[in-house]
């Protein structure tokens, strides 16, 4: 079974960023905003960078 690049990114994302919001603040809604924004910043910085290294290259 192979796995996509982008799909082991989420894989990674998610459950790190998980433990980063229940380990990093203190009320559930805290948690879940900080989660989500860590999420979003994983996958959106690693696809910038994934395009700045392709522009790079060519």
């Amino acid at each position: 079974m192979v796995i996509q690049h982008f799909a082991a990114l989420l894989l990674f994302s998610l459950p790190v960023s998980v433990v980063f919001g229940v380990i990093s603040k203190d009320t559930p809604r805290e948690r879940v905003l900080y989660g989500a924004k860590s999420f979003g910043l994983f996958v959106g910085v690693a696809v910038v960078l994934g395009w700045v290294m392709y522009l790079a290259a060519r």
